[in-house]
């Protein structure tokens, strides 16, 4: 089933992108030595979160859930909620009030954000490696037209009679223009080649909607929309009608 990883695939995907979380949770078992999973365990569900940076223009999270409850229990990516804030978000008596009080906190345009659909974050990623395809299109015809315009000055300069110091330092000039354009080229192929890798593996890190039943667990990313970087972040899954609250704290001091 798509969205299904092996805890191998799905630990090496947390080692890869961990480096790059600027979010960890904000209550930690061992503050002198803060992790980057946060983890909500009940006899209906077991959550194990982690900020994993910004991709496609999205704040992205790593979400595992274990169903230990008897029953199949629907699980849909879209009900995930998003507040941010450059205050810490006040601790709700229960959990009832929280969206009334994150609502109220949330220094966000839109206030809270929902994740965006498996389909949306997808059609992005094709969307850029389209574009990428034409950038490095576009980058090397006109680094071609370069190489050829140099050659051409370059065969003008060697039928000379006389070779002068101005001619020697255009063509130095030209040279170096031609060698610019080949490893911007070389840096939009290589874009290319690295959006497109992203991309599928993408198709199988994304979670969808699913039923998930007793005793599954369900591995995948989840995709929320970027708009500005505040210290303080909330993430609420909802599961089996409850919602689980995970509160996270931007490690860097510049942040608003």
């Amino acid at each position: 089933m798509p969205g299904y990883f092996g805890p191998m695939r799905y630990a090496l995907l947390t080692l890869a992108l961990a480096g790059c979380a600027p979010y960890f949770p904000l209550h930690q078992v061992d503050p002198l030595n803060p992790t980057a999973l946060t983890v909500a365990e009940t006899p209906e569900v077991t959550l194990e979160v982690q900020h994993a940076g910004k991709q496609l223009n999205h704040q992205v999270f790593l979400l595992s859930i274990t169903n230990n409850t008897p029953d199949t229990v629907r699980f849909s990516p879209e009900q995930v909620i998003y507040y941010a804030s450059s205050k810490m978000f006040s601790q709700p008596p229960t959990t009832q009030e929280v969206h009334k009080e994150s609502y109220l906190n949330s220094r966000l345009l839109s206030k809270r954000i929902f994740a965006s659909s498996p389909n949306l974050v997808l059609q992005l990623a094709n969307d850029r490696v389209k574009n990428m395809k034409v950038v490095s299109s576009l980058a090397l015809i006109a680094t071609t037209a370069l190489v050829v315009r140099d050659a051409v000055k370059d065969q003008k300069d060697f039928l000379k009679e006389t070779w002068t110091t101005q001619d020697a330092k255009r063509s130095l000039g030209r040279d170096a223009v031609a060698a610019s354009s080949m490893l911007l080229v070389n840096s939009t192929i290589q874009g290319q080649a690295d959006a497109a890798i992203e991309n599928h593996y993408l198709h199988d890190e994304i979670l969808r909607e699913t039923q998930l039943p007793p005793g599954a667990t369900y591995y995948g990313k989840v995709f929320l929309r970027h708009e500005i970087s505040y210290r303080y972040t909330r993430l609420i899954v909802p599961f089996h009608n409850v919602d689980y609250v995970f509160d996270f704290k931007r490690q860097s001091n510049s942040t608003k």
